[in-house]
């Protein structure tokens, strides 16, 4: 009989080989091809994408580097972000004000002015 059992049992045991380009830490990052079910592959998100969390430091290209999936996360502000706001993935990882129309990925906890840090939940 098949039996699913959870891949990763904790948040802190998540990490990610790094493909295609570096990653820097503190900005979000998606899943990329090729992964397996015990390492997942990695890349920086960029503008819209649904992010599989945030880089824990910078990591080079076929390194393997820690991801966080969730809580409250210091991520790179792309423009002034206030408490409350809702954020979206931003060019080159950052963080951004997400529309009406736009999926949010989290909401601000802590204000970050552009190119600073921004505390957000990750939802």
């Amino acid at each position: 009989m098949p039996v699913a059992r959870p891949l990763f049992t904790n948040p802190d045991h998540v990490t990610g080989k790094v493909t295609g380009a570096g990653v820097l830490g503190k900005r979000f990052v998606k899943y990329a091809a090729g992964g397996t079910m015990s390492l997942l592959n990695i890349a920086p998100a960029e503008a819209g994408d649904t992010p599989a969390g945030v880089a824990a430091h910078d990591g080079a290209v076929g390194e393997v580097i820690h991801l966080i999936t969730h809580d409250h996360i210091p991520v790179v502000a792309a423009v002034d972000l206030a408490v409350g706001d809702l954020v979206k993935v931003a060019a080159d990882g950052k963080a951004t004000k997400a529309e009406a129309a736009d999926r949010p990925v989290g909401i601000v906890a802590v204000a970050g002015a552009t190119g600073a840090d921004a505390a957000i939940f990750l939802y």
